[in-house]
């Protein structure tokens, strides 16, 4: 049940952002110290240099990652995403200076490498970010990387979460099935029961990705048999709550799809808490 196309992006973006940030400070380098003739404050040959900036910039991926860069959170609303960039930016820029008075070793040749790396690493981070979301788009299009969904509920908002997901190839989200007692008027791209329970066993057969709830209370009996159906499969669950949130699980609360709701999570080691505990266990071993 579990789609790994969420996390495959976020490395792709890790990756990206190594890329584009290494490619900025060399041709920085390339900029100042090659083609410009001026004298340098610190000579610094460009095999050293290389080698300098690899060892750096995992360090900025780490500020990126603490500010929510690989984050479907952020990653998914452009504008949010944008501006982050620019705050990680200075960020890391910022420590990569306070690092250069550290040690011993020269970072920068000259100052106007800091002014060319930080403009030109923005310019190339925002376009690596725009060309890997146009290919994840072109990548729907063809149909991988979709995420099908099961809706069980009613009310308005089950109509309008089934209307923003009526173009998979932009929101990477398909409905398969839907549990609800109301009446649906239109196209239906997806199979309806009037019995949540046999929606769930169907969603066996779907390779469900998601589970939403909506127009349930959140401590009702429906809901629990939900959520323990979604967390026994490894399905992941979200519900729009009626009321304030009763879970006492570990939860985010998200926009998604432009309604707020709360995502369960099976284990606190999700994400980047699972990427520190390996970490852990290597470096204590």
């Amino acid at each position: 049940m579990k789609n790994n196309t969420s996390f495959i992006y976020a490395i792709g973006l890790i990756i990206g952002d190594f890329c584009a940030l290494l490619a900025a400070f060399v041709i920085a380098y390339v900029l100042r110290v090659t083609l410009d003739e001026r004298s340098l404050i610190n000579p610094i040959d460009s095999d050293q240099y290389l080698k300098t900036w690899i060892f750096i910039i995992p360090i900025w991926i780490i500020i990126f990652a603490f500010l929510g860069l690989y984050r479907r959170t952020v990653y998914e609303y452009r504008w949010r995403e944008l501006s982050m960039i620019l705050v990680g930016s200075v960020l890391g820029i910022m420590t990569v200076i306070t690092y250069d008075f550290i040690v011993d070793t020269p970072v920068f040749p000259a100052r106007l490498i800091v002014v060319y790396g930080l403009i030109i690493g923005f310019l190339l981070l925002v376009l690596e970010r725009t060309i890997l979301r146009a290919t994840r788009m072109w990548m729907w299009r063809t149909g991988f990387g979709i995420n099908n969904i099961m809706i069980i509920g009613g009310g308005d908002s089950l109509h309008n979460l089934i209307n923003s997901m009526k173009y998979p190839s932009k929101t990477g989200y398909k409905v398969t099935i839907v549990a609800t007692k109301d009446t649906i008027v239109g196209k239906k791209p997806f199979k309806i029961f009037s019995d949540y329970k046999l929606a769930m066993n169907e969603a066996l057969n779907q390779n469900i990705f998601t589970i939403v709830v909506t127009g349930i209370g959140d401590t009702s009996k429906e809901a629990n048999e939900i959520l323990a159906f979604a967390q026994s499969h490894h399905i992941a669950y979200k519900f729009i709550p009626s009321q304030a949130g009763m879970l006492n699980n570990k939860i985010d609360v998200e926009l998604f799809q432009g309604l707020p709701v709360v995502s369960v999570h099976q284990t606190a080691l999700i994400g980047w808490g699972r990427v520190i505990k390996r970490l852990f266990d290597v470096i204590t071993s």
